[in-house]
């Protein structure tokens, strides 16, 4: 009985701890009020470890919407370094899908945080998060 409910308590923990991590800056948030953007909803595909300065792909490899007649109008990235203006942004009509759009990106010294949010065609909004490290390059040759 003490293992579960050790076991309970470490999930607890560990769940709020990941929920606090998918919380979007202020003023994104702002950007796309009064909609409450849904986090977990888009899955970014970006290398998790990338040389600093080197451009990097990034892509939306999965959303899920609501429902299938529901489609993205909108998506944006943004990094936690400029969160008030989106890296990038595409506008889609209803037979587009934003399942796999893709660019790419430099990365500062550290860990980048990513977003990407879409205005979906009801008016919700969705979001998602990455996070990719930056760091100098690791060869061999000075």
């Amino acid at each position: 009985m003490k293992l579960t409910t050790s076991i309970s308590f470490f999930l607890i923990i560990l769940l709020n701890s990941y929920t606090a991590i998918a919380d979007f800056p202020d003023i994104i948030k702002e950007r796309y009020a009064p909609a409450v953007i849904k986090p977990y909803s888009i899955y970014i595909d970006a290398p998790s470890i990338a040389e600093l300065n080197i451009e990097v792909p990034i892509s939306i490899k999965s959303l899920q919407l609501p429902d299938n007649k529901t489609y993205v109008t909108e998506v944006s990235f943004y990094s936690h370094l400029k969160p008030d203006t989106p890296i990038m942004s595409y506008s889609l009509s209803a037979n587009t899908l934003a399942d796999g759009i893709k660019s790419r990106i430099k990365m500062a010294m550290g860990n980048n945080i990513i977003y990407a949010v879409a205005r979906l065609s009801d008016g919700s909004v969705i979001g998602g998060e990455t996070i990719t490290k930056a760091t100098y390059a690791c060869s061999g040759g000075g």
